[in-house]
């Protein structure tokens, strides 16, 4: 899954309200189908020309061909009745996976696409207009985007019937999918570590490996490397040359493995080059404890090359205390002292004291914000348990997931003090749990 990026701070805090069946319309893709949720967007053609070049760009940065469009791709072809249980319900099997359409009882037939010869699954893109309503629909509030992401049944929010999409969501199970935002100032970001997952997982599948056997380091390495490179952002690495001074590659936490993954991936291409890197595939899907204690003194040689001045330091601190969440999930209430300090830190113009300052900031007293604007706070109380759930420990699991629910609890109550206090407390011992956060505030 793609990074939080602090655009959470300029972005609208307002959850909007969700129709209770939201629509979808379908457009032929020649790699598979696009489905646009709640409504087609002004300029479709412009977002499907750009996730086009994009897979251009993201094949051809790893030498590898492109995949090549089914005969027929651009119509929509019914599937006669019983095709689909009389394959099996299997794709390879049928050469087409099923799409039901949203506005009559047909079920379309999607061509697989070829790749290096052989048939593919095709690539199904489910484009949100509204970053905060796929966040609330998938339940995920951290995620830029999702690759593969699996909707099951019961992920599905009470409350939100999906009638009208479910059936679609069901048959994606059974193909590549990508889900993401198109109005995100990302959306181009995101999409592009998105299908270098989907070429990750192909180029995986095609040497018979389980792309799901890699560490999270190469994994998502792989895709925000890609995505690095073909957006020129190197932030990363004044972020994992800050992780190296008393780090490894072990145990590195959920929002760290992008950078530090990244800076793996770039380490290991300019030693060996692509070729050779993706021949060892099998090799780090299978030895990686070992690889990765003979690469780390190597790696950290390497990485620990870049001089980080003190803004670079404040900039890597505040990033390991994850203040750029913190204040998502503070959202409304956050003061505009307080944003305008980690987005000065976040542009690397800020100090170690920018951030005591951020500390004792928020862990002052606030005033109860009207019913309408606590309501609103119900996503961060959800990230808490989402961000506590991505550790492994699992007392840190279940301190995140008590905490999340007392918090739904004390808002229902109207209880603002305790509310805002356990608030405090979770953002220093959940969020920010990895980093130096200072305890010299008025609240602890």
């Amino acid at each position: 899954m793609k990074k939080l990026l602090f655009v959470v701070l300029i972005a609208s805090w307002v959850v909007p309200a969700v129709a209770l069946i939201p629509p979808y319309t379908l457009t032929p893709w020649q790699y598979g189908v696009i489905a646009w949720v709640q409504t087609e967007p002004v300029h479709p053609q412009t977002i499907i020309r750009t996730a086009t070049q994009a897979v251009n760009r993201i094949f051809s940065f790893w030498d590898q061909p492109t995949p090549t469009p089914a005969e027929g791709w651009d119509q929509f072809k019914p599937m006669p009745r019983g095709a689909w249980g009389g394959s099996n319900y299997d794709p390879f099997t049928a050469g087409f996976l099923p799409v039901p359409s949203p506005t009559s009882s047909d079920i379309w037939e999607i061509p697989l696409p070829s790749w290096k010869g052989e048939k593919v699954l095709p690539l199904i893109l489910i484009v949100f207009p509204d970053k905060d309503f796929m966040h609330e629909w998938t339940d995920h509030y951290t995620a830029g985007a999702l690759f593969n992401y699996w909707y099951a049944e019961e992920g599905i929010k009470t409350g939100i019937p999906l009638v009208s999409i479910r059936s679609l969501l069901q048959l994606v199970h059974r193909s590549y999918s990508i889900t993401y935002c198109s109005d995100s100032s990302f959306a181009g970001d995101n999409l592009r570590h998105e299908l270098s997952h989907w070429l990750f997982d192909m180029l995986c599948r095609k040497e018979g490996i389980d792309p799901k056997t890699f560490s999270p380091l190469i994994i998502e390495g792989f895709a925000e490397y890609t995505a690095n490179a073909l957006s020129r952002d190197e932030d990363w690495r004044i972020l994992a040359a800050g992780w190296a001074e008393d780090h490894d590659l072990s145990d590195v936490p959920y929002f760290m493995v992008y950078p530090v993954g990244t800076s793996l991936i770039d380490f290991l291409v300019e030693r060996d080059g692509v070729d050779e890197v993706l021949n060892d595939l099998a090799d780090f899907s299978e030895n990686w404890d070992q690889v990765a204690a003979d690469i780390t003194p190597a790696w950290r040689t390497w990485v620990s090359a870049i001089d980080l001045t003190k803004e670079d330091q404040a900039y890597y601190e505040a990033t390991v205390e994850q203040l750029g969440l913190c204040t998502y999930v503070l959202g409304p209430i956050l003061s505009d002292e307080a944003l305008g300090i980690v987005s000065r830190l976040y542009g690397r113009e800020g100090t170690m004291e920018d951030i005591d300052r951020f500390w004792k900031i928020i862990s002052t007293p606030a005033p109860r914000p009207s019913d309408e604007v606590w309501q609103q706070m119900r996503s961060g109380e959800k990230t808490i348990a989402e961000v506590g759930n991505s550790y492994e420990d699992k007392d840190l699991q279940n301190l995140a997931s008590t905490n999340a629910f007392q918090l739904s609890v004390l808002r229902e109550l109207g209880e603002w003090d305790e509310y805002y206090d356990l608030l405090i407390t979770s953002l220093r011992k959940v969020i920010a749990h990895s980093g130096a956060v200072p305890v010299t505030s008025e609240r602890q």
